[in-house]
């Protein structure tokens, strides 16, 4: 009969190492708030138990990449507020109203399918999203142009929306040379500004991820989102990581089977 025993390999996770780098992490940016990014399964190390301990450790948000990561943790109980790091599929509109998931906005499209769905069938709810930026990444976003400005005036005065952030990305800033993390940051600072003097004031603006919490502190602002070094992981391992400790939380282990 077959007997049930450990299998030739397997892989241990420390909780307690990803709750060490959090702190860590969060204690470089005192004032700001975290989204630590739980995608791919909490980059492989499974997603709601990772949850539940940055919530445990103080976690303002929790990030995913995409709705079914969201609805994952729902489903298993997470009740804080979860960000969609990644544009919703225009048809599950409805899921990230009933779910209470903070949408990334990058199209007005988008801003606006999701206004008419809440004031369809949620009148009285104010939907929370973040207006994604795109300051040099290429990858999503609104333009620092005329025509783009004016699309994210015309999605502030959409009913049922409320713009809680600003969010952009770094495409260089786990680099030796963090030129250019400079330049996207004071682009994202360009847009604060203009967005302000139309009358558009979000409560948080993010653009730090793991490298540019711990390499450029002007980055940290009003929120910081910690990834691959949550995980105990240098953001390039070329580049040393002078002030925190970060400890792997994953051992991949292995029983002997011949020598």
């Amino acid at each position: 009969m077959y007997n049930d025993t450990r299998r030739a390999a397997w892989v241990e996770i420390d909780l307690g190492k990803i709750t060490d780098n959090y702190k860590a992490l969060s204690g470089l940016a005192p004032g700001a708030k975290t989204i630590p990014c739980l995608k791919a399964d909490a980059y492989g190390h499974g997603a709601i138990k990772v949850a539940w301990e940055l919530i445990k450790a103080g976690a303002d948000y929790i990030g995913v990449a995409t709705l079914f990561e969201a609805v994952e943790l729902r489903q298993a109980g997470i009740g804080k507020p979860i960000v969609l790091l990644g544009p919703t599929p225009r048809g599950n509109t409805r899921d990230v109203i009933d779910l209470n998931i903070l949408s990334i906005i990058t199209t007005y499209e988008d801003a606006w399918l999701l206004s008419e769905t809440a004031t369809r069938i949620a009148p009285g709810k104010t939907i929370d999203v973040f207006i994604a930026l795109d300051t040099g990444m290429g990858r999503i976003g609104f333009l620092f142009t005329e025509k783009d400005l004016d699309q994210i005036t015309q999605i502030a005065a959409l009913p049922n929306l409320k713009i809680t952030g600003l969010l952009s990305h770094f495409s260089a800033a786990d680099e030796e040379d963090l030129s250019f993390s400079e330049y996207q940051l004071g682009r994202l600072k360009r847009f604060e500004e203009v967005l302000a003097d139309r009358g558009i004031r979000p409560e948080m603006t993010t653009i730090a991820n793991s490298a540019g919490i711990i390499h450029l502190p002007a980055s940290h602002l009003s929120a910081i989102r910690p990834g691959i070094s949550l995980y105990g992981f240098a953001p390039n391992e070329d580049i040393p990581v002078q002030t925190i400790t970060l400890e792997p939380a994953m051992q991949v282990k292995a029983n002997i089977v011949f020598l």
